[in-house]
């Protein structure tokens, strides 16, 4: 407050240079979530034996795929040399909220990101610069919440008038896996995940991931009434052959096969005689921002986990827990 009152009353001479003044201006910000959550949910889980297990993993994912906004970080760079020249971080509550914010006249790069507060696994690190900007993982735990961003190049020409508008998309996903037990028992089933980008980049939009992948703990999903299996992931995106924006909404979530693997399940199933049966699902469709994609799998009398899904690659490796390596021809 103090430090606006003075940038204003710097600007009341007449005689004074007036390129440094200030004007309150009018910023809404508007979180658009683009995804294929329902649709998915159906087309996977439409049955009516799957329906306790579709609305539970629906349930389980209500604040990943929300368009409710609970905090929000904004900040402001000089286009150029990309330095931080303003930061304000608000309340939202919401998914539409407009902010009276005073800057002072020149060109901005404006950077904001929705629910990064309540997201403990990511943090933004870098924001001395556009530049360098980035929400970046501190922990291998399924994200929390949907995370939203926004990048516009702002001209505060001074205008009172002036209203932005600044649209922030959803920049991590979810996956899915359910295991049909087919009648087997397991003692445990452990489950992890990887593949994924470590980080995402505010100022062009795009995902930074490790020379090794990370592995991402899973949380498990249960359903009164079901006897099935699932595991959910929350997470950035996984590779892809080409480059995307996370604002591309035509068809955003169709895709063709890759031919490598680009991203992967990992399943340690122990059997009712203590052995271990380990099985690597291979995904080799893209995994995209405000995606939910959903694999569907079952436990074979090996303790394998199958799933007839042809763009999932499956090895299994049996008596895991004893040094074996043996590869199940498929």
């Amino acid at each position: 407050m103090v430090a606006t009152v003075i940038a204003q009353s710097a600007c009341c001479s007449i005689d004074d240079d007036l390129s440094d003044c200030g004007t309150d201006y009018e910023i809404t910000y508007e979180l658009q979530l683009v995804t294929n959550e329902s649709t998915e949910l159906q087309s996977k889980l439409g049955t009516e034996a799957e329906a306790p297990m579709r609305e539970a993993l629906r349930a389980h994912l209500s604040p990943v795929f929300s368009d409710h906004g609970d905090d929000l970080e904004q900040w402001f760079y000089s286009p150029e040399g990309g330095e931080e020249q303003h930061h304000e971080n608000k309340v939202m509550d919401a998914s539409e909220r407009t902010y009276t914010i005073y800057l002072p006249q020149r060109q901005y790069r404006h950077l904001a990101v929705a629910n990064v507060g309540q997201a403990p696994q990511v943090s933004m690190s870098g924001t001395s610069s556009s530049s360098t900007f980035a929400l970046s993982e501190v922990s291998a735990a399924p994200h929390a919440r949907g995370l939203f961003a926004g990048n516009e190049l702002l001209e505060a020409n001074g205008s009172s008038t002036a209203h932005f508008h600044v649209p922030l998309f959803m920049v991590n996903c979810a996956s899915a896996l359910v295991i049909d037990k087919r009648g087997h028992e397991p003692q445990k089933v452990e489950v992890n995940a990887s593949g994924f980008a470590k980080s995402y980049n505010m100022l062009d939009g795009t995902y930074t991931f490790a020379q090794q992948d990370a592995v991402h703990s899973v949380d498990e999903v249960q359903a009164t009434g079901s006897d099935l299996l699932c595991y959910v992931t929350v997470n950035y995106p996984s590779r892809e052959a080409g480059t995307r924006s996370v604002e591309e909404t035509t068809v955003p979530f169709e895709s063709s096969d890759s031919s490598e693997d680009l991203w992967q399940w990992d399943v340690y199933v122990t059997k009712a005689d203590g052995s271990v049966t380990a099985t690597k699902l291979s995904v080799r469709r893209p995994l995209r921002a405000g995606q939910l994609m959903i694999i569907k799998g079952y436990i074979d009398d090996d303790g394998a986990v199958r799933t007839g899904d042809a763009s999932v690659g499956v090895s299994v490796t049996l008596d895991w827990n004893k040094g074996g390596d043996h590869d199940v021809d498929l």
